[in-house]
């Protein structure tokens, strides 16, 4: 039986935060077509892993960072309302929990950007998380 990565187990817990908030109606990891989403769909959360950095550190240990990028998408008459509820909802449920369930040591919201209207009727927000965690040298895996 392998066991998942540290990156793995986090974006599971990242996913399984926002998908407590009720209001947040789709949360996913696969890309899906925004246009194809119905009504009842909508806010929908994509939550993929980007770019990692990591370092060595004292005790034979090595401290890893991962970017995650959490893509919102939101509709209805009041679009700049939607995304500051959606981006505040997503800010507020990530730092519940900051180590992410025991697999990470700090959960970081580095920027927010908008879309500035330019999808309308829809609106939408990205939303950058730094998650900082700490592993043994040759140990990528976390049970």
């Amino acid at each position: 039986m392998s066991k998942d990565s540290y990156r793995e187990n986090i974006a599971k817990d990242i996913v399984k935060a926002i998908k407590s908030i009720p209001s947040v109606k789709m949360t996913s990891r696969d890309v899906f077509e925004v246009d194809e989403l119905s009504e009842a769909q909508f806010p929908a959360v994509l939550v993929q892993t980007g770019t990692e950095t990591k370092s060595e550190s004292m005790m034979g240990s090595r401290m890893g960072t991962i970017e995650y990028v959490l893509t919102g998408f939101v509709k209805g008459k009041f679009l700049d309302t939607a995304r500051n509820k959606l981006a505040d909802l997503l800010e507020e449920k990530l730092y519940v929990d900051i180590t992410r369930g025991a697999y990470a040591i700090d959960t970081v919201v580095k920027d927010i950007i908008t879309d500035e209207g330019v999808i309308f009727p829809m609106g939408a927000i990205q939303m950058t998380v730094h998650i900082e965690y700490i592993h043994q040298l040759g140990d990528l895996t976390k049970s």
